[in-house]
């Protein structure tokens, strides 16, 4: 997964000035000399942010499957989802969360 995320961005910094991965904890993905103009973020510190091309990874990893952190989680995947202005990628082995299925 790492190096497909790895060449993903690459590729978007490449061609888009700014670009965001934004990658929730246990996703075990890890960018230790990112690109310039690449900026990597857990999902809480995405809010407020806009990139050009943006990386979501693992969006499965950011909605716990129930209660109020259920919610929360849904809110931060929204967040996640509304950085990109250009164009979005999401990365994921995991199922997607059914809130993206439905």
């Amino acid at each position: 997964m790492a190096s497909t995320v790895a060449q993903i961005v690459d590729e978007l910094a490449a061609r888009w000035t700014s670009v965001g991965v934004i990658v929730p904890d246990g996703a075990g993905v890890r960018l230790p000399a990112p690109p310039e103009g690449v900026t990597v973020v857990a999902p809480p510190e995405a809010k407020g942010l806009e990139f050009d091309a943006v990386v979501v990874v693992e969006p499965a990893k950011f909605v716990p499957a129930t209660g109020d952190e259920h919610r929360a989680g849904l809110r931060l995947l929204y967040v996640a989802l509304t950085r990109a202005v250009q164009t979005l990628t999401i990365v994921h082995v995991d199922d997607l969360p059914p809130a993206l299925v439905d």
